[in-house]
C-alpha cells in the first residue's frame, strides 16, 4: 500500500499541493516517513527529528545517494508547508449531529489528531529550514543535481515473485522501492528557484520582510534561466502575488535596460545636458551614501553643494530639502559657507554665471531668514564689494509670542466635548454604539476610511440600516489603529468587531478576511 501511495504521488509529479488535496497530515506524515526510512535504511529504527539533524550535517556532501537526496529535499520542503498552513485559522470542526449516547465524537477526535500531529510536525521546522539552506548554498549537491524518481521506482508489487523459496521474515519477500530504476533530470536553475521559493513563503508568513525579498530576488533570478520542467515548477499566479505584495516587479515586466528612441532623444542627450544628468546622478549617489555610513556633517555638507550646484544650473530644489539646510543655525553656516566659496570664484567667471549667481544669492536672502547675516559673516567686505553682488536683510525669522499650550489644556481638549467629537477620539466598541444612540441622525464622517479587504467582504454583507454604520465606524477604527502602529488596541478591537457581527463574525470566509488584513497591516506598516 506504501508503494501503491507513493507511485500515485509520483503520478502527480509530487506537486505537494495536488498531494496535499488527496490526504492529510496524518496520512502524509506517515507516507513521507516510510520514504525517508527506504532512502536511508540505517535509521530505520532512529526518530526522525535525528535523522533530519544528520541530514542536514551530511547535506553537503556527496554521500547521499539519489533517492537519499530526493527523499531530503521533498520531505524539508513539506515540513515548510505545514508550518505554513498552520499559522492560517482552520475551519472549526463540527460535532456530530445526533449523538444521544454522548460517545467519543469522531470528528472531534479526528480533528484533535490533525492539530496535535501538525504541532508535532512543527517543531521539525528549524531543521527543514536548515535543509533548505544547505541545498542553496551547497554546490556539490546542483552540480550533481537531483533526480526525480517516476512512477516506474515504486512497481516492485508488479513483479514477478522469486522462483527460489524464502522464508517470510526475509527482507527479500517485502518490496521496496528501486530510486534508480526511472528518474527525471531536473537542471539546478529550477531546484534553486524552487527551493527560493519555498523559503520566501516561509519567511512572508512569518513577517520577515527583509529575508523574503531577497529570496524573491533568487527566484526571479534562477526562474528566468530554468525554463519549463513540471517537476519543479512554480505557480506564475502565486509568484505575482508575491511580487506585488514585497513591491517587486517580475523580470518578465521589468523596464527594459535602453530606453526607446523618439524624436525628442537627440535633443535630451545632448552633450551638455547627458554632463548635467550624470552629475546629478553622481551627487545623489554620494548624498546617499553620506546620509547613511557617514557623519551628519558631511552629508550636510554634500546637500549644500548638490543644491548650489542644482540652482546654477537653474534646476529646481524641494523645498523639504532647503528647509532641512536652513531650519537650524549650523546647518544654515554650513550652507552659507559652501554659497561664499562658490561667490568667492566670481571674479574670473564668465558674465552668465555670475548673473545666476546673483540671483540665487538674492533669491536665498529673501526665502531664508537669517541668510544674509550667515553669508556675511562668511566672506570679507573687499570679497563683497569684488563680487559685486548686495546682500540684503529681506527677511526675519518669524517671533513666536503664543506660548505652547499647557499639557492639562491638552488632556481636558482631548477628553471633553460633545457626543461627536468624543466618537472621533474613542476607540472603545461600547462607548462607541452609545454614541451613535445619541447622535440622531447619525451619518458617517467623510474620512473615516473602511480598508478594501474588510469593505469588499464583510461590509457589503452586512444589512444596510445603523447596524452597518456601527460596523462601519468600527472597521475604521481599525484602520486609524493600524496607522498609529497600535498592535493591541487594534487586536482588541477586531475581538469586538467580531461579536458585534454575530453569526457573520464566525463564518469561514469572513475570518479568512481579518486574517489576509493581519498580514496586509503588517507588511504596510511593519507592526
Amino acid at each position: 500500500m506504501w508503494l501503491l501511495a507513493l507511485r500515485c504521488c509520483a503520478a502527480l509529479k509530487w506537486d505537494l499541493t495536488l498531494i496535499g488535496k488527496f490526504g492529510n497530515v496524518l496520512t502524509l506524515r506517515s507516507l513521507f516517513e516510510r520514504l525517508l526510512k527506504w532512502a536511508f535504511p540505517e535509521w530505520q529504527s532512529e526518530d526522525i527529528l535525528t535523522n533530519l539533524l544528520t541530514i542536514c550535517s551530511m547535506v553537503d556532501s556527496s554521500s547521499m545517494s539519489e533517492g537519499g537526496r530526493f527523499a531530503a529535499w521533498l520531505y524539508a520542503r513539506w515540513v515548510v508547508g505545514v508550518d505554513i498552513a498552520a499559522r492560517f485559522p482552520d475551519p472549526l470542526p463540527r460535532a456530530t449531529v445526533s449523538n444521544p449516547q454522548g460517545q467519543v465524537d469522531p470528528n472531534l477526535a479526528q480533528a484533535e489528531a490533525l492539530k496535535t500531529t501538525t504541532a508535532n510536525i512543527r517543531t521539525l521546522t528549524e531543521s527543514s529550514i536548515c535543509i533548505l539552506r544547505r541545498f542553496t548554498s551547497d554546490t556539490s549537491f546542483f552540480r550533481l543535481g537531483l533526480k526525480i524518481p517516476l512512477k516506474e521506482c515504486f512497481e516492485s508489487m508488479t513483479e514477478d515473485p522469486p522462483l527460489q523459496p524464502v522464508f517470510v521474515s526475509s527482507k527479500q519477500t517485502i518490496p521496496s522501492p528501486r530510486f534508480d530504476r526511472s528518474v527525471a533530470d531536473v537542471s539546478s536553475e529550477a531546484l534553486l528557484a524552487k527551493t527560493h521559493f519555498d523559503l520566501m513563503c516561509f519567511e512572508f508568513a512569518c513577517g520577515d520582510i527583509a529575508k523574503g525579498r531577497l529570496s524573491l530576488g533568487q527566484v526571479l533570478n534562477h526562474g528566468s534561466n530554468a525554463g519549463s520542467n513540471d517537476y519543479a515548477s512554480i505557480d506564475s499566479a502565486a509568484l505575482e502575488g508575491y511580487c506585488q505584495a514585497f513591491g517587486v516587479r517580475p523580470v518578465n515586466d521589468a523596464d527594459p535596460i535602453v530606453a526607446p528612441v523618439t524624436e525628442q532623444t537627440p535633443a535630451i542627450l545632448a552633450a551638455d545636458n547627458e554632463r548635467k544628468l550624470l552629475s546629478m546622478i553622481g551627487r545623489h549617489l554620494i548624498e546617499k551614501t553620506t546620509s547613511s555610513t557617514q557623519p551628519s556633517t558631511l552629508y550636510i555638507d554634500v546637500t549644500s553643494e548638490n543644491v548650489v550646484r542644482s540652482y546654477l544650473a537653474l534646476l529646481g530644489v524641494t523645498n523639504r530639502c532647503l528647509q532641512y539646510l536652513t531650519s537650524i543655525e549650523a546647518h544654515l553656516a554650513r550652507f552659507a559657507r559652501v554659497i561664499a566659496h562658490q561667490m568667492t570664484t566670481l571674479y574670473s567667471s564668465s558674465g552668465n554665471n555670475r548673473t545666476i549667481t546673483a540671483a540665487v544669492v538674492q533669491y536665498l536672502c529673501a526665502n531664508v531668514p537669517g541668510m544674509d547675516a550667515a553669508l556675511r559673516s562668511q566672506l570679507p567686505s573687499d570679497q563683497l564689494q569684488r563680487s559685486n553682488i548686495r546682500i540684503v536683510d529681506f527677511v526675519q525669522r518669524a517671533i513666536v509670542l503664543t506660548p505652547p499650550p499647557q499639557p492639562g489644556a491638552v488632556a481636558g481638549l482631548l477628553s471633553g466635548g460633545n457626543d461627536l467629537w468624543q466618537l472621533l477620539l474613542s476607540y472603545d466598541s461600547a462607548e462607541i454604539k452609545n454614541l451613535m444612540l445619541r447622535i440622531v441622525p447619525f451619518v458617517v464622517p467623510a474620512r473615516f476610511n473602511v480598508s478594501m479587504v474588510l469593505g469588499e467582504e464583510v461590509l457589503t454583507r452586512v444589512a444596510a440600516g445603523p447596524h452597518q454604520e456601527y460596523i462601519t465606524v468600527l472597521m475604521s477604527k481599525l484602520e486609524q489603529l493600524a496607522k498609529l502602529g497600535k498592535i493591541g488596541a487594534w487586536q482588541t478591537t477586531v475581538n469586538a468587531c467580531g461579536r458585534e457581527l454575530g453569526p457573520l463574525g464566525n463564518d469561514t470566509k469572513v475570518q479568512t478576511t481579518f486574517t489576509f488584513e493581519a498580514l496586509r497591516i503588517e507588511v504596510r506598516f511593519g507592526v
